[in-house]
């Protein structure tokens, strides 16, 4: 019973491995890549912002959005209770928090060990001859890795640039691209709440156009994605 699976796996890493080395894999990484340093993921990053909220002096209308908020975290509706939320921060004040969240002194603040393991992580990621790199994570690690393990320059690009629909066009043979979907702690917008997911998906033809054309040119290999 137990032979089918351990055949399967023997017969699909190697495939893997062959598309990845013949420049036909995107990388998508996800919080799960970033969280063994100390940042947080999706649920824990609305649960400490809500925690944030309540904390000192609160309102009694402040008081009841944190209640809805928290139904909604029970119910892992995270994109609703970021809709929330922004009721209860200034919009200046919520993206600081979670800038501070994704900041890389949170990578550097982490023990020898871990930063060890997640340096062996970022240099594997970005070394493996992708031919993109795409990912949701708000934080730096990787242009990080970049900027230590990788000379060349890297065609880059984030959910509200309106280049990034061509970017394919930029990468490979060159070097990989590399795409931030959901925005970067350093600059532009962040995608939080249920409309910036509208915006970024529905509404934002480049966006479209980028992820379709990525879809049908490469095969996506999903790292640290919860699916």
């Amino acid at each position: 019973m137990s032979a089918r699976p351990t055949s399967r796996r023997v017969v699909f890493f190697p495939l893997l491995e062959e598309k990845i080395q013949s420049g036909q894999c995107v990388a998508f990484v996800g919080a799960g890549f970033s969280m063994p340093c100390g940042m947080p993921g999706w649920g824990s990053l609305i649960a400490g912002l809500l925690a944030e909220a309540r904390r000192g002096p609160i309102t009694p209308e402040a008081s009841a959005l944190a209640s809805h908020c928290e139904l909604f975290v029970k119910k892992k509706n995270f994109a609703m209770a970021a809709n929330v939320l922004r009721e209860l921060f200034s919009i200046d004040e919520l993206n600081r928090l979670v800038r501070q969240r994704f900041a890389l002194s949170v990578f550097h603040s982490a023990s020898k060990p871990v930063r060890t393991r997640v340096n062996d992580r970022l240099r594997n990621l970005v070394r493996a001859p992708w031919a993109g790199i795409i990912t949701t994570n708000y934080d730096e690690l990787i242009e990080y890795a970049f900027a230590h393990w990788r000379k060349d320059s890297i065609p880059s690009a984030t959910v509200s640039d309106p280049g990034l629909g061509s970017i394919l066009r930029a990468g490979a043979p060159s070097g990989p691209f590399y795409v931030k979907l959901h925005g970067s702690i350093s600059s532009g917008p962040l995608v939080l709440t249920t409309d910036e997911y509208d915006r970024t998906y529905l509404v934002r033809p480049q966006v479209t156009a980028f992820l379709t054309a990525a879809m049908f040119r490469y095969h996506l290999v999903f790292v640290g994605c919860s699916i």
